[in-house]
């Protein structure tokens, strides 16, 4: 009778212990992770987790270091990491989905929210003739920004090692 009581009060006020401890599956962490995909983890544990990739591309913009990106969907988003070495993960992506950080940025937020949440970005960089990337180094966030109607809005966001940006992009 305790346990039923006890399921009931917890089902009611939606406090699970066990679910406290995990960690939200679409929170973006900028330096750490996106969802369950951690910075430290290989590029094999993301294999082993997500399968294969969709597609495996070589870095073709010129202000990013020689890299080769692997893709991923899940959860409605397209998911992403870069490798230089085909092991470590470099940096990681999204775009799409719920994902946000903790300040609420995510897919297709306004500039306006990025910059209110985060200030001013160490590096703003133009990626092709569509987007544009504000890259945050000591916090290991980088936003690319797209234009929809003439409304600049977040279309990728990335997370990667503080303080590594310089290894990463070209500005």
């Amino acid at each position: 009778m305790r346990a039923a009581v006890l399921l009931a009060l917890l089902i009611g006020t939606g406090t699970f212990p066990v679910a406290a401890q995990v960690p939200d599956d679409q929170l973006v962490i900028p330096g750490q992770r996106i969802g369950k995909w951690m910075l430290q983890m290989t590029l094999e544990e993301l294999t082993s987790m997500n399968g294969r990739p969709l597609f495996v591309s070589a870095n073709m913009l010129d202000i990013m270091r020689p890299l080769r990106g692997y893709y991923w969907t899940r959860d409605q988003a397209l998911f992403f990491a870069w490798t230089a070495d085909g092991r470590t993960v470099a940096f990681l992506g999204i775009t799409g989905g719920q994902f946000r950080t903790e300040r609420g940025v995510g897919y297709k937020s306004p500039v306006s929210d990025v910059e209110g949440a985060y200030g001013r970005p160490t590096a703003v960089t133009r990626e092709t003739g569509v987007l544009t990337k504000m890259i945050y180094d000591e916090i290991g966030l980088a936003v690319s920004i797209a234009s929809e109607l003439g409304n600049p809005l977040v279309f990728w966001l990335s997370v990667f090692p503080k303080g590594k940006a310089r290894e990463l992009w070209r500005f």
